[in-house]
Formats: C-alpha cells, structure tokens, sequence
C-alpha cells in the first residue's frame, strides 16, 4: 500500500544520504576528538561505524515516514498529508537559501542541521490541528492488547509501534494537563512543552532526509 512504499522510499533516500554524509562527517570528527590522523585502523573503523549507523537511520527514517501516513481517518488525511509536505517545503526554501549562499555544499544543512527545526515545525502543526479537532492525535487503539498481544503480521506490529506512540503523546498531554494548568502562564508554558516533547518533532528525521536528497540532488544538476 502507499504507507508501506513510501516509508520504504523514505528508508532507501536517507540510506543515500547517510552513506555519503555520515563517513564525511566522522572523518571530520577523528582528529578532533582523537588527536590522530585517520588512517589504518582508524579509517576502518569510521568506515563500518558509518556503514552500520547509515542502516540504523535509514531504518529509523522509514519507521518514522510509516507512522506519518499511518492516519486511518480519511477526515485528517488532507491535514496530515499537507502539513507534511508544507514542513518539507519551508525545508526546501531554507535549503535552496543556503545553498545559494555557501554553494552546493550548504545542502549538508538539511541533514545535520535542520532536523530538530523542522520536526518542530511539524509538531506545532500537529499541535494546532489537534486543539482546533483537526487531528486526533491522541486516540490510542486498542494499546495494551496491541503492544502486548504478540502480533503476528507486520501490520499488527505497526499498529503497536503506533499505538506506543500515541500513548506517549497522550502522557505528554496528561503532564501538561497535570502539571502546567494550576501556575500562572501554564497554558504557554504546557503548549511550548507538548510542541518541543511530542513523538511529531521525529518526524524531523524524514522531512530533513528528504530535503537533503531534494537540495543536494538540485543543486548538482544547476552547476
């Protein structure tokens, strides 16, 4: 199904940039952390820790794209689809900005640099569809017999992996409700803190490897 395909996009283009990136950026690191010149068994060991942490995000990623259109209400689609590529393109203009500054290379940007703003921008969204009834973003589906029922089919393990979290949205919600409505200023200060600590800001992690591959991929075929 389309869920399924685009996570497994998602998955393949953030692998694409891992490979390319996360070797870049340890070489860079080594000598300044170690001290020493990266050579023998150094080079090696950058090479699989790299080759190994580009699965793990590619993995990450394509978890992360599934939940994002994983909405089974026909009704939030259109907010949920269209805040997603609303966030990819605000990523996009500050890509091409930066590219058109500091060259192709700013594309780099978008990888390590804009995930956590962008994943805050779409959970503000989220947070703004959720108050206005929007999105349910809190709705658990049948969370304890899901998480722990021992699913059977990937569809069932998806909607568990789902289900947590949700559940972990709706515990950032009850803190909130619990803690941050009895001080003055609380409704601010509940807001700024369900926005920062909702499992929406992960989605940074997709957004952000899109609009690298997007970025990186534009700006070779302009020069």
């Amino acid at each position: 199904s389309a869920p399924y395909g685009f996570a497994l996009l998602s998955g393949l283009l953030a692998l694409y940039a891992a490979i390319q990136l996360e070797r870049a950026r340890m070489v860079h690191d080594a000598p300044f952390f170690t001290g020493m010149p990266v050579d023998g068994f150094l080079s090696v060991l950058i090479a699989v820790w790299a080759f190994f942490g580009s699965i793990f995000k590619a993995l990450l990623v394509g978890i992360l794209a599934l939940f994002t259109f994983s909405v089974k209400n026909s009704g939030e689609i259109i907010f949920v689809y269209g805040l997603f590529f609303i966030t990819l393109l605000i990523g996009l203009v500050a890509a091409r900005r930066l590219i058109a500054r500091y060259g192709p290379i700013a594309a780099r940007w978008a990888y390590f640099r804009l995930t956590i703003l962008l994943g805050v921008v779409y959970s503000t969204g989220m947070y703004l569809f959720t108050k206005l009834g929007f999105v349910d973003s809190f709705r658990v589906r049948e969370t304890v017999s899901a998480i722990f029922g021992n699913p059977n089919t990937f569809d069932k393990a998806v909607n568990a992996l789902d289900n947590a979290r949700r559940t972990y949205d709706h515990g950032i919600n009850v803190i909130v409700e619990k803690f941050f409505a009895t001080i003055p200023g609380g409704a601010a200060i509940g807001a700024l803190f369900q926005i920062l600590f909702s499992s929406y800001v992960s989605q940074g992690f997709v957004i952000s490897a899109l609009v690298f591959v997007i970025a990186s991929t534009g700006a070779r075929q302009a020069d």
